[in-house]
């Protein structure tokens, strides 16, 4: 299982909750990918990793265990124009967790890391992730994840949205704020693979 310390505590994702590598992963293995992706996504904007062990390479390539990998909450996602669903804010560390219908005391975060890889360049002519770089050990409650409360909770250096190319891998803390980074001048398709990985903390069973 992979400690949450593997990249270090004085590192941007410790620090902000976030951290884009840049060029880490060859192009043979993302040009292997994205013809994956393209047959098994067909008509469709997203298929989980279940059973789709080949997908896992790029786990392996950085360090993690393909074991820890949370594959039913993985994704090849295709997101582009004409016609696709943009994702909201939100935090990863939300996944299971049963949210009451107001807000209330901080729930527990499921423990886990996400690992974007992007196959197509993205950020710029193509819908990429938009971030809050403010490290968050908690939970909002998703009433509190409207983009206005955003905009007031948060400075506007805090939001960033990189430009990313292929061979590139964003890394992102549960609770990390993060979502689609779409606008309409946008003309291209993006798209890409998301690895949840669980850490120490969180049981396999």
């Amino acid at each position: 299982m992979i400690e949450m310390q593997t990249f270090g505590q004085t590192t941007e994702l410790q620090k902000v909750g976030v951290t884009v590598l840049r060029g880490v992963l060859p192009p043979a293995m993302i040009a292997a990918l994205r013809a994956g992706a393209l047959a098994r996504l067909e008509d469709g904007h997203s298929v989980t990793l279940e059973s789709r062990p080949e997908f896992l390479g790029p786990l392996v390539e950085l360090g993690f265990d393909p074991a820890d990998c949370r594959v039913a909450d993985s994704w090849i996602r295709r997101k582009g124009p004409p016609n696709f669903q943009a994702h909201l804010w939100h935090q990863d560390g939300g996944l299971g967790v049963a949210f009451p219908p107001e807000p209330g005391p901080p729930l527990p975060m499921t423990p886990l890391l996400t690992v974007w890889v992007p196959l197509d360049p993205c950020g710029v002519d193509a819908p990429g992730l938009e971030f809050v770089l403010r490290r968050m050990d908690a939970l909002l409650h998703f009433s509190e994840l409207t983009d206005g409360e955003m905009r007031r909770r948060f400075r506007a250096e805090d939001f960033w949205a990189p430009a990313m190319e292929p061979g590139d891998v964003a890394i992102f803390l549960n609770g990390t704020l993060h979502r689609t980074h779409v606008h309409p001048a946008m003309p291209k398709t993006r798209i890409s693979v998301e690895y949840r990985v669980r850490l120490r903390s969180e049981s396999k069973g």
